[in-house]
């Protein structure tokens, strides 16, 4: 929601990928955005925290995060070249 009160749509998440706000995560910080359902859904929230630690002592999740980080850079990068470009 836009300071003025305006709503939009961010993106779309399709089934089985991840949606959260790491900066509040991480930062311990009130999301910036919220999520609509446009379809019965399961929601699984994860402790950021648990999930941070457990990802220092287990090499195997410690993976599992950075290949979905960068999973969801390069879709940031993608999406903002096309906010540039098209």
């Amino acid at each position: 929601m836009s300071d003025d009160g305006k709503e939009n749509v961010k993106s779309f998440i399709q089934p089985g990928e991840l949606i959260g706000s790491l900066s509040a995560a991480y930062r311990k910080e009130a999301c910036s955005f919220g999520l609509v359902c446009l379809a019965p859904s399961v929601v699984v929230a994860l402790e950021f925290d648990s999930l941070y630690e457990a990802a220092r002592t287990d090499l195997d999740l410690a993976q599992a995060m950075v290949d979905l980080l960068l999973a969801f850079a390069m879709k940031k990068e993608r999406r903002g070249k096309e906010l540039l470009t098209q």
